[in-house]
């Protein structure tokens, strides 16, 4: 499962984008590791979109006490 962000007034660079293929990347180097999970809100576009660009994949949706309604994104090893 990973996880990030962007600092205020730094969206829209490219940042997480980036730090997101770095670790898919990695993980994809990795023998021990199949998969890489991530969840994003329903209305964080951005967020969908990083995870779209670097090969992840919705496979369904949780609801959060906390976070409210959440997509559930999955990156799986060629």
């Amino acid at each position: 499962m990973i996880g990030y962000g962007t600092a205020p007034g730094e969206e829209g660079r490219g940042a997480a984008t980036a730090a997101v293929a770095g670790m898919v990347d990695w993980a994809a180097g990795e023998p021990a590791i199949s998969a890489v999970a991530a969840e994003t809100a329903v209305a964080n576009r951005a967020s969908q979109r990083v995870l779209e660009r670097n090969g992840f994949r919705v496979i369904g949706e949780r609801a959060d006490e906390e976070d409210g309604s959440l997509l559930c994104w999955r990156w799986t090893k060629s």
